[in-house]
């Protein structure tokens, strides 16, 4: 059953605000995740840097903007859009347009799922605090899941790439790629948590060992819409201005 899923429709084109971004999602909850300095920006100016909701082929879609030069969550978008509850399975779709001649460069981040403080930037999770899966655009259009789980090997997360028979999934440029993550959480006793993806159609990856958590308390609790080129390494910056866009979001559960 559609537990969450987005309404654009509802979302007036311009740029975004957090009452945008609540209003799109239906929770009151929905929130920008910046530091101190951001949040005092945003009482001044309360609205997104580069990005909108934008009319494309007759529908309202989210549009991104990545600005030559710039890497990092500031230059693009970091949002937590909360569950009405803590579930210990869910499945997240949604549908991702890169625009024609799309510069991948080094890669970039693109939303998945977490729950408790959705460990990310290199806070590497105990078991008690936080997780993350998310997704990464790379080198050439290939697409890896990202994951910040315990006993990660790499302070900076893990990444897994999705292949269909040994292959590298590549990501399409001009036409819209569906997204499919599903979560299933560990007995906090063991650590075979499952992550699954689907790129188009075609089934990507399946772990079925992976350790979220060490105790039931922490669970999938929101959308994390991570949307940035890198890293924050200059060598992952664009050479020019460009867009993605994103539509369709719904998480069952």
């Amino acid at each position: 059953m559609i537990q969450l899923k987005s309404n654009m429709s509802s979302c007036k084109p311009g740029l975004i605000s957090e009452k945008t971004l609540q209003k799109m999602f239906g929770t009151n909850d929905a929130r920008f995740l910046v530091g101190r300095l951001q949040r005092l920006k945003l009482n001044i100016q309360p609205k997104a840097e580069n990005i909108e909701i934008a009319l494309f082929d007759n529908e309202h879609v989210i549009k991104v903007i990545l600005t030559k030069g710039k890497t990092g969550p500031f230059t693009g978008c970091n949002w937590k859009i909360p569950f009405p509850e803590q579930v210990e399975s869910a499945a997240l779709s949604y549908k991702v347009f890169f625009q024609d001649g799309f510069d991948f460069v080094k890669g970039g981040k693109l939303p998945g799922l977490a729950g408790g403080t959705g460990n990310t930037g290199g806070l590497v999770p105990n078991g008690y605090d936080g997780w993350s899966v998310r997704f990464m655009f790379k080198e050439h259009g290939r697409i890896c899941a990202y994951l910040y789980h315990v006993g990660m090997k790499d302070k900076f997360g893990s990444k897994e790439f999705l292949k269909h028979e040994g292959v590298d999934i590549s990501l399409n440029t001009g036409s819209w790629n569906k997204i499919l993550l599903t979560i299933k959480m560990n007995n906090p006793e063991t650590g075979e948590g499952k992550v699954f993806c689907n790129v188009n159609g075609t089934d990507a990856l399946a772990l079925n060992s992976v350790c979220f958590r060490k105790t039931e308390s922490l669970k999938t609790d929101h959308l994390l819409f991570s949307c940035f080129m890198g890293g924050d390494d200059p060598s992952y910056a664009p050479k020019q201005d460009q867009f993605l866009m994103f539509k369709d979001f719904k998480i069952e559960y």
